[in-house]
């Protein structure tokens, strides 16, 4: 009978253990990926983010899909982790309303690398896709630099 007993509370530990790691830990980590791939993204494609207009359009039209892709996997991490509110603690990850605010940020980054700056306009491109990278750095947590 103890073993009987032993078998059934360890299949019970393993089912437990399995719920907990696929309905909270992997959205998680794949929350922390998505922020990852956002800061890879925002150094490998300065030149973009830095120079709106500049590059040829098929090359920006790529660019630009890239970080929206980006925005959107970024609230589709959010959706997918339940009672995000109150894990989010936990497991260290910006809070719901800083995701949604990186989310609008990397689409205005997207919408903002056609155009340059304009004689005629007060808006100075760059300047703008500048101050979204710093929203994106703050809001998402990634640090300017890195020590070691």
């Amino acid at each position: 009978m103890t073993v009987f007993w032993t078998v059934l509370t360890g299949v019970f530990v393993f089912v437990v253990g399995q719920f907990l790691l696929k309905w909270f830990v992997e959205p998680a980590h794949e929350l922390k990926r998505t922020i990852g791939r956002v800061a890879h993204a925002l150094v490998y494609r300065a030149d973009f983010i830095a120079n709106p207009g500049v590059q040829e359009k098929e090359k920006i039209l790529m660019v630009a899909a890239e970080l929206r892709k980006l925005a959107a996997d970024l609230r589709e991490s959010l959706v997918a982790i339940p009672w995000f509110d109150a894990l989010s603690c936990v497991f260290q990850m910006p809070g719901r309303q800083s995701i949604l605010r990186a989310s609008r940020a990397l689409v205005g980054l997207s919408n903002g690398l056609f155009a340059g700056p304009s004689p005629e306009s007060e808006i100075n491109q760059p300047m703008v896709n500048v101050s979204k990278v710093k929203l994106l750095k703050h809001e998402l947590r990634i640090p300017d630099e890195i020590d070691d």
